[in-house]
């Protein structure tokens, strides 16, 4: 009895023998194959991956540089507006300068001309006699204007003779009565 039980334990040992074996190997195959299979698919799946995602960075870079390159022109365009409303700025003060300095010299020159016209008039206030009587230093009659209004002359030796002004100088009484001036009463 011992001998059949050897022998059934060793049939049981056996008992997978070939068949056994080998479908442990086609299994095995099998499971290898299909994890070639699904490495390969994976493999596939990340190169479309890949390429996908160098895709949507290559359009996400050239959206960026889109936006940088319209981000450059804005400010190329503000700039060249704030270089323009400088340069319009500059050209109204310099405008500005240049009408304050006419401004100025249109005032000069109305200065100049009512002080050229105050002495033409106050030479011609001035007696052409005593013009003469610096000249000559004979004419010694002094004519001037009272408080009235009135025109009169003054001979040497009379009373106010010293202290009036003369307005203008006579040579003889003669001239200052044909110019319109009476005899002092004093």
């Amino acid at each position: 009895m011992a001998k059949a039980i050897n022998e059934k334990e060793e049939k049981k040992r056996r008992g997978c023998g070939c068949f056994g074996c080998l479908g442990i190997i086609i299994l095995l195959i099998i499971l290898i194959g299909s994890c070639a299979k699904d490495s390969d698919n994976d493999k596939s799946d990340k190169a479309a991956t890949t390429i996908k995602q160098e895709e949507t960075k290559k359009s996400e870079e050239s959206k960026e540089d889109e936006k940088k390159q319209q981000d450059l022109q804005k400010q190329q365009e503000e700039q060249k507006k704030q270089e323009e409303l400088k340069k319009q700025e500059a050209e109204q003060k310099k405008q500005q300068e240049l009408q304050k300095q006419r401004d100025e010299q249109q005032k000069q020159q109305e200065l100049k001309k009512q002080q050229e016209q105050q002495k033409k008039q106050e030479s011609a206030t001035q007696p052409k006699t005593n013009q003469v009587t610096e000249q000559n230093g004979t004419c010694t009659i002094k004519g001037n204007k009272n408080s009235r209004g009135e025109k009169i002359y003054h001979m040497p030796g009379q009373q106010f003779y010293d202290k009036t002004k003369a307005e203008e100088m006579f040579c003889s009484e003669a001239d200052a009565k044909s110019a319109g001036y009476r005899a002092s009463k004093k």
